[in-house]
């Protein structure tokens, strides 16, 4: 099974549901690891922004991803490329991806 957008997702939501907030060090360590293996894959969506951003602080989301971004359209195109392409401004649904264009 390979890991997608909503797999990264979901599991840094596990990390904000299940580690207690007082834990940064853990939710640092964890969340880092999740984004930087998910955009290395490429799949990093809004979605994923939004989970990072509920898990980390606002300092440790900056360094991350390089700026208080949370588009994912304004990030570079290689953590992105495996998100389909918004159709007539919807995001498309399924799980399956393409690679961009």
């Amino acid at each position: 099974v390979t890991p997608d957008a909503f797999t990264y997702t979901s599991l840094l939501n596990v990390c904000w549901y299940c580690l207690s907030k007082t834990d940064t060090k853990h939710r640092l360590i964890l969340s880092k690891y999740l984004f930087k293996e998910c955009s290395k894959a490429g799949f990093v969506d809004d979605y994923v922004l939004g989970a990072l951003k509920k898990v980390v602080t606002e300092e440790q989301y900056i360094q991350l991803v390089g700026s208080g971004e949370q588009n994912s359209s304004n990030l570079p195109s290689v953590w992105t490329r495996m998100i389909p392409k918004r159709l007539n401004g919807r995001k498309s649904v399924g799980s399956k991806y393409s690679k961009r264009e």
